[in-house]
C-alpha cells in the first residue's frame, strides 16, 4: 500500500502535468516558490501544503481534497450547494410539515393532528414559517459577518 505521501506527490504531478504546467506555472498560480511544488512532488518527502493551499489546489484542478491526499479514488470534487438546492430543501420541508400537521398518526395532546382545529393547524403553519425565515436571516447575518471578517 502506498504512503499517502507517495500517492499525494503522484496525483499533484499528473494534475499539473494534464494540465501542460510547469512546476513554475503551478507555483505563480498559487503564489508560492518552485521548490515548494518541488517538494510535494518528491516522493521521498512527507511535506504537505497547508489547508489553504490544498483548497486552492483542489479548486485548481477540480477535484476533492480527499483525492489529493488519497483518501478517496474519486477525484470528483462534491456538489455545491445551490440556491436553488436550498430552496427546493425548504419547499420540500415545508410539504412535508404540512404533510405531519394533515397527519392520523401523529398525535398532539392525545388528538390525531389531522383532528385538530384547522385554527391551530394554521398557527402551527405560520410557526414553521417564521422559524425557517429567523434561519434564513440567521445564515444572512453569519454570511456577512464572515465577509466583514475576510474568512470568505
Amino acid at each position: 500500500m502506498e504512503s499517502k505521501s507517495t500517492v499525494f506527490s503522484q496525483r499533484i504531478k499528473f494534475l499539473r502535468k494534464q494540465k501542460g504546467w510547469t512546476q513554475e506555472d503551478l507555483a505563480e498560480k498559487l503564489k508560492i516558490s518552485r521548490s515548494a511544488v518541488a517538494g510535494w512532488e518528491a516522493p521521498s518527502k512527507t511535506n504537505f501544503p497547508d489547508k489553504d493551499t490544498l483548497l486552492q489546489l483542489s479548486n485548481i484542478f477540480n477535484v476533492s481534497v480527499d483525492y489529493l491526499l488519497g483518501r478517496s479514488d474519486d477525484p470528483s470534487p462534491p456538489p455545491a450547494k445551490t440556491e436553488k438546492s436550498l430552496q427546493q430543501r425548504r419547499i420540500e420541508l415545508e410539504q412535508a410539515f404540512k404533510e405531519l400537521l394533515r397527519s392520523e398518526t401523529v398525535m398532539f395532546d392525545g388528538m390525531p393532528i389531522g383532528e385538530l382545529d384547522e385554527e391551530i393547524i394554521e398557527d402551527l403553519e405560520l410557526m414553521l414559517d417564521h422559524i425557517l425565515e429567523f434561519l434564513k436571516k440567521k445564515k444572512q447575518k453569519a454570511a456577512s459577518g464572515r465577509s466583514e471578517d475576510g474568512k470568505n
